[in-house]
């Protein structure tokens, strides 16, 4: 016998919420003196002694005792007396009726409410389960709970035990399920941290049947690799099934002893089906294996496979089986199976299992030629419109024999599928190493360094090998597809650009290809989809070379024009294509820096409706960008969640950890620990000697979170380092000039805050003219000696401020690209600087309360605890100077009156209730029990002397008058 269990952690009670609640009920009904029965019955590995466990530490004033049965205790009569008998050294108490009475009189002399634990019963013996039978016909009223777990029960004494807690109204009988997809999602985010999509979780269910013990692997793993590069769902996947091969693994230990118990022809059936790892029709296996229908109606019995509605096909009842069950078979066996798969139909399932066949049995003739056959099998595929499993057949091929010729083949076929970004990956390094020196080598090598954010090594890459004009077409296509990777890792975000040159040259020497290409006989090769996937290339890299001007080589503001310029010229009509959406892309994140927050706004809005592409995906996280200066931080969570969580399914590299960095920008600016966790991923990551796009942007979020928790010497280092950055402004906007500036009064440094104002006249940086002259003021303002003046100039900023953004009268209505954080941070600078000089500008006072409201009312939707904190003192400062029914003081004092009577974590809460989340959202975000939330909504509208949350959202977001013009 064994107390051990799986030692899962507590994290794998994702979606046991429902089960927990039933234990304790039943534990609360015990404590009164009710006798109470519960049987959890699931699958190995489903997470039942983790349950149990954490269901037992949750507990208090229990006596708990507890014991695992193990296999061999079937054969041990009474193998569960020494947990119920008073005496366990008595040997004359074998019978059940003695062991029932052995129980009850151990149970009185029991002081206080107690529970039972037997864990694995369906190991216990005949004797123990007929007494457990026999005592739980009639429950005598006692404080304890009698909880046994077990696997689905084959024996019918067990059967009975099942039925008696299904029946009696004191007990339950819980089915523990495997996690669904959605519910894998759940854990592997909560376990690491990182926003996981639909289609890792996918996979990473698939490929554990859900079984919490084998999810469980791949949670570990993630957690405790470092990203970047090439942490992705593949090697996800392949970490779980090297840790169920483990012989220590208890799970695969439990595979075994299953199979060790059928028929030959049985575990045949299932062997065949784990190769396969798609659902076959009984016929089928019938024939291809000699097995009999004796054979399917023992591993239907023993719920080892099941089949489809119509009764036809055939599969694994747990996909968790497969890999473990594949390793298990000898080579030779599977060699003789996998043929046996071959016979089954001649798609292009039926070759990759000869062509593993052939490399499992080392028959490297026979493998050249069903490589070359592979190659033939494609461009039919491919002609036949099946162009996914065309891609997944030569993928096979070339990893199965990595010669030039399957790997051409498949670079092909990703150029005509414009699928570049999929066959990018770690897996067929071995074949490229086997291709002679050239352009195409070159290029791929360039597209593994931008993984790792290596963008200067990635240039001299592909400088080493330039198109020529015996170059292949998918040979230029690739190079110039890495020619425009090199522009999107560096240039939006300053780090590592290329020169203007760069960018010129490879523009020039594509374009002589082509002429030559077109020019002579290949030209009918180069199919039209194909030059019109490299026309497009060509747009994309004019633009890099637009943007890669540095200062000095730029005239006032051009960006901007220039991109318009572009578009117009180059991308006919409204374009949907691949140059059309970097294009607009691009244009959009520069006209919000320049300050045209609308027309970005709209134009953002519109492509990230469209389809994702890798530069769409740029737009969505400019555009959460916006949302996040807008104060509508939910969508800009949401969007920026959603990007991320793509990160794992090609591999992590630069842009994966770039949305990861974007993803925690708003729960870190809420305090809240995942925020953490995930910047934790991305500064950890591993890379080279080189700083990468993902290091300025984790950056710019980290700063922005400091500021706003009023972090502000953090604050102020994080955005001077960025400063000293190539080309910092021109990529993070005068806007941040302007914060920068705040920062350093606030630490008495103001005559490097006045120095900034050289930089508002930089012409590299793009802004509108009212931008310029917005931040030209504002920081004027924050550096003026005379409070009088520095007011004026603090007014007309934010004069100008509302003549950029054009703000709602209402704040509870959605601005469409405002710049509304950094206004209720400009209002609460106006606001200081009134109650820091009450004298001097009393007559600023009004105005200054109702800006203050404004900013409070801001924060609080954000859920921003320190500035609201913060607005709620500097009200206070203002208040004292303002005479008894003086204008506008009423309504102002209406605003926030009473909160004082509020503890720190009831304000906390109220201020999450008046943003319209539910408790249990509240209960997420400040990591609370949904029952601590409870009361603490009930103590505040009870101090309030408020009647219903509606009351309560309405009167913390009740605003001042207008701002007075």
């Amino acid at each position: 016998m064994t107390l051990n269990g799986f030692g899962i952690s507590r994290r794998e009670l994702v979606g046991r919420s429902a089960d927990m609640q039933i234990l304790q009920q039943h534990a609360e009904r015990a404590r009164h003196g009710h006798a109470q029965l519960v049987v959890i019955e699931g699958e190995a590995g489903v997470g039942k002694t983790t349950l149990v466990k954490e269901f037992l530490a949750s507990l208090e004033g229990f006596s708990q005792f507890s014991i695992t049965l193990l296999e061999e205790d079937q054969q041990k009569p009474a193998s569960v007396f020494r947990l119920v008998s008073a005496d366990p050294s008595d040997p004359t108490i074998r019978t059940p009726q003695e062991l029932v009475e052995a129980a009850r009189s151990g149970v009185a002399a029991l002081h206080g409410p107690f529970i039972a634990v037997v864990e694995d019963f369906h190991w216990a013996d005949p004797v123990s389960v007929e007494a457990a039978t026999l005592g739980l016909r009639q429950i005598i009223p006692a404080p304890g709970l009698l909880l046994f777990t077990m696997q689905h029960p084959e024996r019918e004494d067990l059967k009975r035990l099942v039925q008696i807690a299904q029946s009696n109204p004191a007990a339950s009988h819980i089915v523990l399920s495997t996690l669904s997809e959605q519910g894998v999602r759940e854990y592997l985010s909560a376990a690491t941290g990182l926003p996981i999509s639909e289609h890792s979780a996918a996979q990473v269910h698939h490929i554990t049947g859900g079984l919490p013990v084998v999810v469980h692997e791949a949670a570990t793993w993630l957690e405790h690799t470092k990203s970047f590069p090439g942490r992705s769902t593949q090697h996800v996947l392949a970490r779980v099934e090297t840790a169920m091969q483990e012989d220590a693994s208890r799970y695969r230990q439990h595979i075994v002893a299953s199979m060790e118990s059928l028929s030959t022809s049985a575990r045949e059936v299932l062997e065949l089906l784990a190769l396969a790892a798609v659902p076959l029709p009984g016929w089928y296996l019938l024939r291809g294996l000699h097995a009999q229908e004796q054979d399917l109606a023992e591993l239907r019995n023993l719920d080892l496979v099941s089949r489809d509605s119509a009764g036809v096909n055939y599969r694994l009842r747990s996909a968790s089986w497969q890999s473990t069950l594949r390793d298990l078979i000898p080579p030779v066996d599977r060699v003789r199976l996998l043929l046996a798969l071959a016979e089954f139909d001649d798609g292009p399932e039926s070759f990759a299992f000869r062509l593993s066949a052939a490399r499992l049995g080392e028959d490297q003739e026979h493998l050249v030629m069903l490589g070359e056959l592979g190659v033939e099998r494609t461009a039919e595929l491919e002609e036949q419109g099946f162009g996914e499993k065309a891609e997944s057949l030569i993928e096979q091929v070339t990893t199965a024999l990595p010669q030039e010729g399957g790997l051409r083949a498949l670079i092909s076929l990703a150029v005509r599928r414009r699928a570049l970004p999929q066959v990018i990956n770690d897996g067929l390094d071995v074949a490229f190493e086997n291709m002679p020196e050239g352009t195409l080598q070159s290029a791929w090598n360039a597209l593994m360094l931008l993984r790792r954010g290596s963008t200067g090594e990635a240039v001299a890459s592909l400088g080493l090998f330039p198109p020529g004009p015996a170059s292949r077409t998918e040979d230029v296509v690739v190079f110039a597809y890495a020619v425009s990777e090199c522009g999107r890792l560096a240039i939006p975000y300053g780090i590592g650009v290329p020169s203007p040159a760069f960018f010129g040259t490879a523009l020039t020497e594509i374009q002589q290809w082509r002429d030559a290409s077109r020019a002579g006989a290949e030209s009918r090769e180069d199919a039209p989809e194909v030059g019109d996937y490299l026309g497009q290339l060509m747009v994309i890299i004019e633009m890099w070379s637009v943007l890669a001007k540095g200062r000095g080589e730029r005239a006032p503001d051009e960006s901007v024009a220039e991109l318009r310029d572009l578009l117009a010229r180059r991308v006919p009509g409204a374009g949907t294509g691949l140059a059309a959406s970097a294009v607009r892309s691009a244009l959009g994140a520069r006209m919000r820096l320049a300050g045209e927050c609308r027309a970005s706004f709209r134009m953002l809005e519109s492509l990230v409706q469209e389809p994702a592409t890798d530069y769409l995906d740029s737009a969505r996280l400019n555009f959460g960008l916006s949302l996040f200066y807008s104060g509508r931080w939910d969508e800009a969570e949401q969007l920026t969640t959603r990007v991320a969580a793509n990160g794992l399914d090609n591999g992590e590299d630069v842009h994966a950890l770039i949305g990861y960095a974007f993803a925690a920008l708003v729960p870190l600016a809420r305090g809240q620990a995942r925020g953490e966790r995930l910047l934790d991923v991305v500064k950890k990551a591993q890379h080279g000697p080189e700083p990468t796009a993902a290091d300025a942007i984790c950056v710019f979020v980290e700063a922005w979170a400091c500021l706003l928790r009023e972090e502000n010497p953090r604050a102020l280092d994080l955005l001077l380092a960025l400063k000293e950055r190539q080309s910092p402004w021109s990529v993070i906007g005068l806007m941040q000039v302007t914060l920068l500036g705040r920062l350093l009064c606030q630490q008495d440094r103001s005559a490097e805050a006045r120095d900034l104002l050289q930089t508002v006249s930089d012409v590299s940086i793009p802004a509108t003219p009212a931008s310029r002259r917005y931040a030209e003021n504002y920081l004027s303002g924050l550096t003026a000696d005379d409070p009088r003046q520095g007011m004026g100039r603090l007014l007309a900023a934010i004069d100008l401020l509302d003549l950029i953004m054009q703000p709602q009268r209402s704040p509870g209505e959605a601005e469409r690209g405002s710049f509304r954080l950094h206004r209720a941070l400009l209002a609460l600078d106006i606001a200081d600087l009134c109650a820091a000089h009450p004298e001097v500008l009393s007559e600023h006072r009004t105005r200054a309360l109702g800006l203050l409201a404004w900013a409070g009312v801001v924060f609080t939707r954000c859920g921003v605890e320190p500035l609201a904190e913060h607005v709620g003192q500097t009200r206070q400062r203002l208040r004292a100077g303002i005479r008894g029914g003086a204008a506008g003081a009423g309504a102002v004092a209406d605003f926030d009156d009473g909160l004082h009577v509020l503890t720190r974590r009831e304000r906390e809460v109220a201020r999450h209730v008046a943003r319209g989340l539910t408790n249990r959202e509240v209960a997420d975000h400040l990591v609370l029990s949904v029952r601590t939330v409870e009361t603490h909504v009930r103590n505040i509208l009870k101090k309030l002397e408020l009647d219903s949350r509606k009351t309560l959202r309405r009167r913390l977001t009740t605003t001042a008058p207008a701002r007075q013009q």
